[in-house]
């Protein structure tokens, strides 16, 4: 059985697609006929061996002197470690696929009667925390974007100021939940037909659709839940608000053509991953009445509209490009009013010039074995000796002493991984509590890298369908991987098919010290035996390719040495199993709000056109970098910036005016006067 190497399923490009009934999980058809994959649509709280929930509260409190003389206790501040997952209970799977076969059956272009259902593999997961910061903060050192992937369990941490810890403890006590959510975004596979579109938004009618169906928060902004926008996006999309045209499908045949249109799911997903980065943001500090609305399915994460005004809204548009298999985005949110499930027993109150929590944290890896953890602080607790299973944890201890910040604790943490031929990873440390000690955290994701590995037979510089592909055609893919840290190198080898690409897991060193991965092939096209000697897989590339053909196999990584002529391979390797997106010629065009024609540019070194004077309208991050839009003389006008850091300032709230120094050229801003 092959260690190294996985092979996953993805989703069809013209298969069905469907939320179950009871609303809790989404269906997809996968590229083989009888397999549907399945995912949750929202993360749930953790639970333990022992039945309960592994989260902790700890308040903080202070001895402070009543004014009338004596004393008492009040709350400055305080800590909270929450854990959700986004795997599957499979005894609740096995109980629902009775219903999930019937409901299957019900739809149309259903492939098969009895259907096999398949976890959908969710992964590379990046979080976005939405919090008030009046409430507190995340922990940024521990809860970086990275979550891996989905299953096991994920920990934040949260700091809580003097409010956030008051909310926290009575919403838990109260049960009724906390203000904020974390959105979760995660990767899969998606087999999509060659194919490209331009994707057109207009921005005042989706400024009007938004203005009619999401919320309005006191302070004018239009926002809603993640849930929420990824339903109206779909709306826009089939009232041509967000319009998708396809290019040359009349070269295509019929059948490939059909899959083309079908497959336009794929183009709504990544043009509202485009687009949301730019017109939306997370709007944490909704009125206090409301927050506690927040979760739900079709809640969760709030997310801000950032045009308040129909005369901001503009157009865009861009070109998107697919080459068969690409990595499309799925959001689950974990909403805080799921910590209603909670009691009083999960709140801990610390006397903070006596005792304090200390933490240690384990995140999951899917080859994680387990971890074995020596813990142990210089005075108030004893020793520890926790052990961790492949889906982490959290351990919460309480430290007395009568200098806290002065005590220092050290760990020593061994983990072991499930190929037998990887080496047990040794970290430690000490630091004292001022310094962050008493949170130790172990993210063995950051100690395996990984490589995807994807499989097409060309036609010239055309994609040939898995349609066209002979059964007895087949390639294997090899792989070794060699390092200090390894006694030996690593290899494996595995079969790979235009339908089931492969992952390539390697550990680092235990410092993070990185070896050299290789990938070869050899295999049967049209009968002939053919072969590709090994290439290097850089660092940085996360995505890799074979390109077999009848004339032989072709490598296809940073590594590579391609011919210009090679069109395929080029754009292959500049998407990286991405939707390859350009801007379009109608790219970025202002909404003509006011009547006016739009600007065509910004200057052609004429030194009479070097400067707009207007009111900042607009902030845009995008693809062709970072821009002010500028309302100027009853037109708009886009003015490109060098650098993202250059729009910071910028990206309020208020309208400013402004004067602008363009470049010779007439395109980038050299200066920016902001008048008071």
């Amino acid at each position: 059985m092959s260690v190294f190497l996985k092979s996953g399923l993805g989703v069809a490009s013209s298969g069905v697609k469907w939320t179950s009934d009871d609303g809790n999980y989404l269906l997809w058809q996968s590229t083989q006929d009888d397999v549907v994959l399945f995912s949750p649509k929202q993360a749930i709280l953790t639970k333990g061996k022992d039945g309960r929930f592994q989260a902790n509260v700890a308040s903080y409190m202070e001895q402070v002197k009543l004014p009338e003389g004596g004393d008492t206790f009040k709350i400055t501040g305080g800590s909270g470690v929450v854990t959700f997952t986004a795997e599957v209970d499979p005894n609740e799977i096995a109980k629902m696929q009775a219903q999930w076969q019937q409901e299957y059956l019900r739809q149309p272009g259903a492939k098969t009667q009895n259907p096999k259902f398949v976890s959908l593999g969710l992964r590379k997961g990046k979080a976005v925390v939405d919090m008030d910061p009046k409430l507190g903060k995340v922990d940024l050192e521990h809860n970086q974007e990275d979550v891996g992937s989905a299953g096991g369990t994920m920990a934040f941490l949260f700091e809580l100021t003097e409010l956030g810890a008051q909310t926290w403890v009575q919403g838990i006590k109260e049960k009724k939940g906390v203000p904020g959510a974390i959105r979760l975004e995660y990767e899969y596979l998606q087999w999509v037909p060659p194919a490209g579109a331009t994707v057109t938004m207009h921005g005042r009618r989706v400024f009007e659709h938004l203005s009619a169906s999401l919320n309005v928060s006191y302070d004018g902004f239009l926002y809603g839940g993640s849930a929420k926008i990824d339903a109206e996006w779909e709306k826009m999309v089939r009232n041509r608000v967000i319009e998708v045209q396809f290019h040359n499908l009349d070269q295509l045949p019929p059948e490939e053509r059909k899959r083309v249109e079908d497959s336009i799911d794929a183009y709504i997903k990544s043009s509202q991953k485009h687009w949301e980065d730019i017109i939306f943001a997370p709007k944490p500090d909704v009125k206090p009445a409301e927050a506690g609305n927040s979760g739900g399915l079709f809640g969760g994460a709030n997310f801000a509209l950032k045009w308040k005004k129909v005369e901001e809204a503009i157009d865009d548009s861009f070109e998107i490009s697919f080459d068969g298999w690409t990595t499309l985005t799925f959001h689950m949110d974990a909403p805080f009013s799921m910590l209603s499930q909670l009691d009083s027993s999960y709140v801990t109150e610390v006397q903070t010039q006596r005792s304090f929590p200390a933490r240690v944290v384990v995140d999951p890896d899917s080859q994680l074995q387990n971890v074995a953890i020596s813990w142990n602080a210089s005075e108030g607790q004893a020793p520890k000796a926790p052990i961790f299973g492949s889906q982490g944890g959290t351990e919460t201890y309480i430290v007395t002493s009568q200098k806290p910040n002065d005590v220092s604790i050290s760990y020593t943490a061994k983990v072991s991984y499930k190929p037998s031929k990887w080496p047990v990873v040794q970290a430690s440390g000490t630091a004292t509590v001022l310094k962050g000690g008493n949170v130790v955290v172990i993210k063995t994701s950051s100690w395996v890298d990984s490589h995807d590995i994807y499989m097409f037979v060309r036609d010239g510089n055309r994609i040939v369908t898995p349609d066209e592909v002979s059964e007895n055609d087949y390639i294997v893919a090899n792989v070794s991987y060699s390092g200090a840290h390894l006694t030996q190198p690593v290899k494996d080898s595995a079969k790979i098919s235009v339908l089931e690409p492969l992952t390539f897991d390697y550990p680092l060193g235990p410092n993070g010290e990185r070896g050299e991965a290789k990938f070869s092939a050899f295999g049967v096209i049209g009968g002939k035996l053919v072969r590709a000697r090994d290439q290097i897989i850089s660092a940085d590339e996360k995505a890799v390719f074979i390109l077999a053909s009848k004339d032989g196999i072709q490598l296809v990584s940073k590594d590579s040495v391609l011919p210009e002529s090679d069109e395929l391979a080029q754009r292959l390797l500049e998407a990286g199993a991405r939707p390859l997106i350009k801007p379009s010629e109608s790219s970025t065009t202002p909404s003509n709000e006011a009547g006016h024609e739009p600007t065509k540019g910004n200057g052609n070194g004429n030194s009479q056109n070097k400067q707009i004077a207007g009111i900042l309208i607009a902030v845009e991050y995008s693809l062709n970098g970072p821009a002010l839009w500028i309302e100027s003389e009853g037109s708009k006008q886009r003015v490109r910036l060098h650098d993202v850091r250059e729009a910071e300032p910028f990206d309020d709230e208020g309208r400013k005016k402004v004067k602008v120094l363009l470049d010779n050229d007439g395109i980038y801003a050299e200066s920016i006067l902001v008048e008071l």
